[in-house]
């Protein structure tokens, strides 16, 4: 079911049917699973065989998540090409059981979940709830890598039938509700919920929504379904952005060195480039500056000193009335109110400040704009 490919080795299942009221059985994992548990619901509980496989049925489905309101039949009745939900339950199951096993993997599951149910009908504590975490997260992963049509094309490649039932839903389900999210859509969960996984046994598991100790990995319910947030819908979540926070800053809830920035009723990540988030937006709060006075103009830049040097923390947005100035350098674009927030371009011959060189005439046709040259001294 999830390879497409042809089992390695045989894999021997059972089923308990009377068939006298039938001409053919569908032998497959559920009914395998449920024979020992209608066997000693028959023989200890004094049911009927009908009695016992329904509930049997209904227990098996259970243990996945999986609602049989709605459900007709035997277990023996359902095929993984069918068309109703039982069918794409049962194919659901299948695919969740099989996973990444090898057929000698999968017979020894089977064993073990046929085993725990037989005088309970539940699987579930200690190992079982290991091995449900484990095949949730593998649910998960398939799902939000969007690999489902990968598995579909794979089981329509044995051209037994043109269509596959819909098993996506009640595989869904089941990650869902094991990882501890619940059902996007449902309750709490409405379009926009962010969360973490709140299963303790899952690799996703997060005690509170900020706690990164084990996973980064948040989940947003979209469009009826859960996916991996973006580390924007994860570190803005519930975080309030109207018009009376216009201009503030706030950490990243889990990102938290990431910085975002209030504007126009809309968060918006500082490190993504925007001319109408200001200057002062981007500096680091936790960081304490100094600051110079360049003499020639009076304005005043901050400055931070690194290990025994001191920097510049601003771009410089110095020109004056030289000629060098007037024609060497500009605001990006063009637009004086971008040098107050990035500093000002130069040309090489401003840099250099030719006007001022010995020999200026041969200095400036040497080292001016689009020239290159050497020089003899250090600038």
């Amino acid at each position: 079911e999830v390879t497409g490919e042809p089992s390695t080795y045989s894999i021997r299942l059972r089923a308990l049917t009377d068939m006298r009221k039938r001409s053919e059985a569908n032998v497959n994992l559920l009914t395998h699973m449920e024979f020992d548990r209608v066997y000693y619901l028959v023989t200890r509980e004094h049911k009927t065989v009908k009695q016992a496989k329904k509930q049997a049925q209904a227990e098996i489905f259970n243990a996945f998540h999986i609602d049989t309101t709605g459900f007709s039949g035997s277990s023996e009745d359902l095929d993984v090409f069918g068309t109703t939900d039982a069918d794409a339950a049962l194919l659901a199951i299948s695919v969740l059981l099989q996973g990444t096993r090898s057929e000698n993997e999968l017979m020894i599951l089977l064993t073990e979940v046929s085993n725990a149910m037989e005088t309970g009908g539940t699987w579930d504590g200690g190992y079982a709830d290991t091995v449900k975490a484990a095949m949730a997260d593998w649910a998960l992963e398939v799902d939000t890598s969007k690999k489902f049509d990968v598995i579909k094309d794979g089981i329509l490649k044995w051209n037994i039938s043109p269509t596959v039932p819909n098993f996506e839903v009640p595989l869904r389900k089941y990650w869902s509700v094991e990882s501890k999210l619940g059902v996007c859509g449902e309750g709490d969960n409405v379009e926009g919920t962010v969360k973490p996984v709140s299963n303790a046994i899952s690799k996703y598991y997060a005690s509170t929504y900020t706690d990164i100790g084990r996973s980064v990995v948040r989940f947003i319910c979209d469009n009826g379904k859960w996916r991996i947030a973006t580390d924007f819908e994860k570190d803005t979540y519930e975080r309030k952005c109207s018009a009376s926070e216009e201009g503030s800053v706030l950490s990243g809830r889990i990102n938290y060195t990431t910085k975002y920035y209030c504007m126009s009723d809309s968060w918006v990540d500082i490190m993504d480039w925007s001319w109408d988030i200001p200057k002062s937006a981007r500096l680091n709060p936790n960081v304490r500056y100094d600051s110079i006075v360049d003499a020639r103009d009076g304005r005043t830049y901050k400055t931070i000193k690194i290990g025994s040097q001191t920097w510049m923390a601003e771009n410089l947005n110095y020109a004056d009335t030289t000629e060098t100035f007037k024609i060497n350098s500009k605001c990006l674009y063009d637009k004086d109110e971008y040098c107050e927030i990035a500093g000002r371009q130069y040309s090489w011959s401003a840099v250099i400040d030719s006007v001022k060189l010995e020999s200026d005439s041969i200095a400036s046709q040497l080292c001016g704009d689009g020239k290159t040259c050497s020089l003899s001294t250090d600038v």
